[in-house]
């Protein structure tokens, strides 16, 4: 009896989330606090590389409601809370997510493209992942109906690519910015969460010297016995945030480039952000410009 009781204890915890969590998030609902600025990126000087940027990013950022799930918020929850790096993989005309009902890569695109109309001093980055040939004419056939796409190798400045999709390298397809990637998506054990943070934070570090290429750090992992991202997660990320957050603190360097995580809460996607310096170069908001719409968007992404 006490036995049973006890892997059952054990499945009620591998299967459960921590909700309410500020660095980790399992919840679809996205809640922003008080004064939350969703067009972050318009106090970055104009002149500034956007391999300098600090950027929040999600990995499998359109893997929700799945046996392989990363993420709770959709692309417009997580664009609205401060993502601007998105990973997103295609399997012929449609985006992998992980459902049964896949949604067409067309229309996942037009939905970055509305948030850019509403926000034009932002900027996102897209990693787009083809896996056969007919996904990448997919991908070929939107960048040339779009003139809003950043696809060349050269490392742009804010001003230029504002309001704009920035496509950067996979490992699949040779479009848009060079990657210095860390790869994430490897096993985290407790008694090795320390080395494997290490890794972390030395990528992150290597930022600083970017020029010519952008700094991406993947900090996805998979924990247990299901192999679980979220559980994972759970553990990675409010060692993340306090790392970032003694930098900020410190002497710290003049960037940690994009930073790629599974579940993210709304206070680490801030504290990223804050990562960034504020500049009077930046552009004033146009009257046009929506500041902080309401998070109504229905649709699943």
């Amino acid at each position: 009896m006490e036995f049973h009781l006890c892997v059952l204890l054990y499945f009620v915890i591998l299967f459960t989330g921590s909700e309410g969590d500020p660095y980790f998030n399992d919840l679809e609902k996205l809640d922003l606090p008080n004064g939350h600025e969703v067009n972050w990126m318009k106090s970055i000087d104009d002149e500034t590389l956007i391999s300098a940027v600090t950027i929040p990013g999600t990995c499998q950022s359109m893997k929700m409601n799945t046996l392989d799930q990363h993420q709770a918020w959709t692309v417009t929850q997580q664009f609205t809370a401060g993502v601007r790096f998105f990973d997103i993989s295609l399997d012929n005309s449609v985006v992998k997510d992980g459902s049964l009902t896949r949604r067409k890569f067309a229309d996942v695109m037009e939905k970055m493209r509305e948030r850019l109309i509403a926000h034009p001093h932002e900027v996102i980055l897209i990693r787009l992942t083809p896996e056969n040939g007919k996904a990448e004419k997919e991908i070929e056939k939107f960048i040339q109906g779009n003139d809003n796409v950043w696809k060349d190798k050269k490392v742009p400045k804010m001003k230029e690519v504002r309001g704009k999709i920035v496509l950067v390298q996979s490992s699949k397809f040779s479009k848009g910015l060079p990657v210095d990637l860390h790869v994430g998506g490897k096993e985290f054990k407790d008694k090795h969460s320390g080395k494997y943070m290490e890794a972390i934070y030395d990528h992150l570090k290597a930022a600083e010297n970017a020029g010519d290429h952008i700094v991406v750090t993947e900090t996805s992992a998979y924990f247990g016995l299901r192999k679980s991202s979220k559980n994972a997660a759970v553990k990675i990320n409010p060692m993340l945030h306090k790392y970032i957050d003694n930098q900020l603190h410190a002497k710290k360097p003049k960037g940690l480039g994009v930073i790629v995580m599974d579940y993210p809460g709304i206070d680490l996607v801030q504290k990223i952000i804050d990562f960034n310096p504020k500049s009077e170069g930046s552009p004033e908001s146009s009257p046009e410009e929506v500041e902080n719409p309401p998070e109504t968007d229905g649709e699943p992404e």
